[in-house]
């Protein structure tokens, strides 16, 4: 289960789910008025009720007994993972059916006859002494003063004095769930009352015990929302009671009812998209994933962007109407988010991924924005996964700036080195120049390139118009070769990005990075060592991590034929050796220090160093020969008696064959 990232809060689903039960809501429509009503009536007819006696018999050998594999089985306790092993037929000793609606909550007289003491959806198995027994009649919490615990599962005060039973983390949000449906379904039935004004206003203190606090359970929903074993619970009470539980299948329609007096929550979202994207495919190259697709049909109503989900095991999650994901490139938590807007290139790309990892990507496409949002989560939703390859060492896969002059007047031109092993022409094989001016997200201008890009050498594009000493030596001039500082430039080969200057989408206001590792009045030139492109146009850009900086009008360097300078070697002599590699920092987020691991091939250089957001080096931690071999260094954000800002930082290790940089977070 992903961990919660300020605001991002994720439901974790089985991936046929979508089209498995829709069918079963088809008369509920959240527009309506009467929706609330309409969603009792579906989960209240053709209700078959199961004996509460046969509870062990239905749901402990079909659902919860796990096998050991040893002529043994275990069940495990919900609410504190007490682990039950037994041997032969399970028996109610240790553990009993913890009913999450306590039977002295209910309006009724409690009775095993009643559909609601025996109705599965809120019946789960837990130890007896140490958690059924413990919990009692307590309202569920957040513990502040503990009184006992046991394992997993807390029993104390709240923040109100009020005695609570705090369930394990991984239990909070089916809880939760499971009350709000017993609510939802028994609310009315002969005419009783069961929302939760008369739960906390009369029967809570009745039996002396403080208010089953409504927003905790809210809380609790889309900070555990539902995984894949509840969905398989769900599905498998469903088969017993011939009903389900719609806020693990629905969990958005949770923000639509008051759960004090059941009454229906007025929306205002956007109009669903009508489609889906088509035709989605994933690329690797080195360290990095592009997606492709086609785009989906407007038809009635099209889309305002997508909604990207990474994982790196085989889930995703249906995202909720209403609530924004921001985006998450920090895949060290096992899952990511990323959106682009329904007008922008039919590409995306994710880079800095960990080496012979797999990733799953989901995208959803979505209309609206804030609060109004609306995803389309019906239909064929698109996936795809890729496999990250390693990078080979000392070998270029595709063509790579080396090059950019950003001078006086229409001194501009760039270098584009050729180190695949084969010559190229650049018409044929569809390379191109893309523009973006200030910070917009679609291109102005495109330059297709032609002639020919020689293996091992490089090719030089410039303004037509730019002085002599440019010309001269210039492969290929266009009049509308023109930028400034704040403009990105896209290298693409087809419709494949495979390398860019600049962040495409943001207005830097003048330049990316300051001084002379700055991208305007300046000629910058990639660092040695650099061996392929950024292929991820959308992510923070930094000048000085990956080229140097010199004086504006200098271009003594332009059409040098060993530009980076780096040594092509054969691939199949560079797969002999164990390849250097730069780790993720752990743990991250960090406060106030964290740790830095990478391995080297062999022994030499080694320049390990932090950079703050503007591209401006705050800290060198290793600059000196190193042996090959394991090596972990400590940084430590505090300085001066004080610390750094939080936010975003780069590190960045350099040795004379590779050159790699990540992304950490410090929060104070």
């Amino acid at each position: 289960m992903k961990k919660i990232k300020q605001v991002v809060f994720i439901i974790f689903f089985l991936s046929t789910f979508a089209n498995l039960f829709a069918q079963y809501y088809d008369g509920i429509s959240t527009s309506s008025s009467t929706f609330v009503e309409d969603l009792q009536t579906l989960i209240r007819s053709n209700y078959i009720k199961k004996s509460y006696n046969t509870y062990d018999e239905n749901m402990i050998p079909g659902f919860y007994a796990r096998d050991n594999g040893d002529s043994t089985n275990s069940v495990f306790c919900v609410y504190s993972h007490f682990e039950y092993v037994y041997s032969g037929t399970f028996t109610w000793t240790v553990f009993s059916r913890e009913h999450t609606f306590c039977y002295s909550w209910m309006p009724t007289n409690g009775s095993t006859s009643n559909d609601e003491y025996s109705d599965y959806h809120h019946l789960f198995p837990t130890h007896q002494n140490g958690a059924n027994g413990v919990r009692s009649n307590h309202p569920l919490g957040i513990v502040q003063t503990v009184t006992s615990a046991f394992l997993e599962g807390t029993y104390g005060k709240n923040s109100k004095d009020d005695n609570v039973y705090e369930p394990r983390d991984e239990h909070k949000g089916d809880a939760a769930r499971a009350l709000l449906y017993m609510v939802l379904r028994y609310d009315g039935i002969n005419g009783n009352d069961w929302d939760f004004n008369w739960l906390n206003g009369t029967r809570l203190p009745a039996l002396n015990e403080g208010e089953q606090d409504l927003q905790t359970l809210l809380d609790w929903h889309v900070q555990d929302l539902p995984d894949s074993l509840e969905i398989s619970r769900n599905d498998y009470i469903y088969n017993l009671q011939n009903n389900r539980n719609p806020f693990i299948d629905h969990p958005e329609y949770i923000d639509l009812i008051n759960f004090n007096d059941l009454s229906k929550i007025s929306t205002e979202l956007v109009l669903e998209p009508e489609n889906q994207l088509t035709n989605l495919s994933s690329n690797t190259y080195n360290n990095s994933i592009t997606l492709s697709w086609t785009d989906a049909v407007a038809s009635t109503q099209a889309p305002s962007g997508y909604l990207i989900e990474v994982f790196t095991g085989d889930e995703d999650f249906v995202p909720i109407d209403g609530i924004v994901y921001p985006d998450d490139f920090d895949f060290s938590d096992g899952s990511g988010i990323a959106h682009i807007n329904y007008s922008d290139v039919d590409t995306y790309t994710f880079s800095n991924l960990d080496t012979t990892k797999t990733y799953y990507f989901t995208i959803f496409s979505y209309n609206g924005a804030a609060s109004e949002i609306n995803y389309k989560d019906d239909g064929l939703i698109p996936k795809a996964n890729s496999t990250v390859a390693g990078i080979i060492a000392n070998s270029i896969s595709d063509l790579i700036i080396t090059e950019y002059i950003e001078g006086s007047s229409n001194n501009k031109a760039l270098e584009i080195f050729n180190g695949t092993g084969l010559d190229i022409d650049l018409s044929l094989e569809n390379y191109k120049i893309e523009i973006y001016y200030n910070g917009a997200s679609i291109n102005s201008t495109t330059i297709n390139l032609s002639g020919i890009a020689l293996n091992n050498d490089v090719f030089v594009i410039s303004n037509s118009s730019a002085n002599s000493s440019i010309l001269n030596i210039s492969d290929q001039t266009a009049g509308n070769l023109n930028y400034n500082g704040d403009d990105a430039i896209v290298l693409k080969k087809g419709s494949t990005i495979i390398d860019s200057f600049g962040e495409v989408g943001f207005d830097p206001g003048t330049e990316w990075g300051s001084d002379l590792e700055s991208s305007a009045d300046n000629s910058l030139r990639r660092k040695q060592g650099t061996t392929f492109g950024d292929i991820n146009p959308n992510d923070t850009f930094l000048p000085s991590v990956e080229w140097k900086g010199y004086e504006k009008d200098t271009f003594d360097d332009l059409g040098n034929s060993n530009p980076l300078p780096i040594q092509i070697t054969d691939v199949n002599e560079c797969e002999k050796f164990e390849k250097t590699q730069l780790f993720q920092n752990h743990p991250n987020p960090f406060n106030p220090s964290t740790q830095i691991s990478f391995s080297l091939a062999e022994t030499g250089k080694v320049n390990l160093s932090i950079y703050n957001i503007i591209g401006q080096k705050i800290a060198e931690l290793i600059n000196q020969n190193m042996e090959y071999g394991n090596h972990n260094v400590e940084f430590n954000a505090s300085t001066n008696g004080g610390y750094y800002a939080s936010g975003l930082y780069i590190y960045r290790l350099e040795t004379p064959n590779y050159t790699k940089s990540m992304k950490m977070i410090f929060l104070k």
